[in-house]
């Protein structure tokens, strides 16, 4: 009985598999090829490839390292309140789970993914903990963009901008915000009861875990994180030989981060919508709209597409067992 269940269950994961692979090539060809998206690209390769200064792009690659390394340390971190992991394990579920988030919003569905890899009496907790170790990213491209996005000359963009109003909701929302992330650990205890039946016990025993050391270990190594995203921006920007000074640069992209966030989108799509943003808020800075649209896309390649490609590899690769299906 043990023996054909498991044997099931083998096949619901090599379906899943093939699944995976299918719709993942159908949504790359989707966003490249079916909506014309690549001759973008290949227009520039063709024209001002070599006045690239390609050291910048390989301080771009590496910066693509660090920053899926950082999020893997932050995993490893996140979850040992529930089960020890390897950093190398943390690095392959982090890298396997991107793959799965090209059918979600914002990418949502990387977090919940994640949990596949955790052992099944674990999971609803980790759910959890994965979902506020999102949320603490979230967090920080929030905060610090929403600090930038109001520091800058927004007259100029919204000419009904009312800087007064945005710096009052603004800082009540960061307040606000902060002072939940770091008491997530007794969220259990103010939900109204209708919430503390039996099927939610598990989830809500995920904050019990989330403990304010963790919550502000986890924000610091988001920070981290972040200003390598900056980095890999401002060094895309300079590969491409932009005139456009550091400061300025990295207030765009963090303009650019926090729009982004805001308003939500597909993985699979952002490589259509990025650009548009990039162009809206680049073009502020004196930007062109060829190089807002290519430094948006070479990041989206690097940062998204190149981890989501390897994820897919690991994935297909990995045993059954190292999943942990049963039920």
């Amino acid at each position: 009985m043990v023996k054909s269940k498991n044997k099931a269950l083998r096949i619901i994961v090599l379906l899943l598999k093939i699944a995976v692979a299918v719709v993942s090539v159908y949504i790359l060809y989707k966003a490249f090829y079916a909506e014309d998206k690549w001759k973008t690209l290949k227009l520039w390769f063709v024209s001002d490839f070599e006045k690239t200064d390609i050291i910048w792009l390989v301080y771009v690659l590496f910066g693509a390292i660090l920053n899926w390394s950082i999020e893997s340390k932050k995993w490893q971190v996140t979850i040992s309140s529930l089960e020890r992991i390897s950093f190398s394990k943390a690095f392959e579920t982090v890298l396997s789970a991107m793959t799965l988030s090209f059918l979600t919003p914002n990418r949502i569905g990387e977090f919940a993914a994640r949990v596949l890899f955790i052992h099944n009496d674990l999971r609803s907790k980790a759910l959890v903990v994965s979902a506020v170790s999102g949320f603490s990213q979230l967090l920080v491209v929030l905060v610090f963009g929403a600090i930038l996005f109001g520091s800058y000359q927004l007259a100029e963009m919204f000419p009904y901008f009312s800087a007064k109003l945005y710096w009052i909701l603004a800082c009540a929302l960061i307040l606000l915000t902060c002072l939940a992330y770091l008491n997530l650990d007794k969220i259990q205890y103010l939900l109204p009861q209708a919430f503390k039946k039996e099927k939610w016990l598990a989830f809500l025993e995920g904050f019990s875990y989330l403990k304010q050391k963790t919550l502000v270990i986890m924000f610091l190594i988001s920070i981290g994180r972040y200003f390598v995203f900056l980095l890999q921006y401002y060094f895309i920007i300079r590969a491409f030989n932009v005139e456009i000074g550091f400061l300025n640069a990295i207030i765009s992209v963090s303009i650019l981060l926090f729009v982004q966030v805001v308003i939500p989108s597909f993985a699979f799509s952002e490589f259509a919508v990025r650009g548009a943003y990039a162009v809206l808020i680049f073009s502020f800075f004196g930007i062109n709209q060829i190089h807002a649209v290519i430094i948006s896309y070479a990041i989206w390649l690097i940062n998204i597409l190149l981890p989501a490609l390897l994820g897919g590899i690991i994935f297909l690769t990995k045993k059954s067992d190292d999943l942990d299906l049963d039920m």
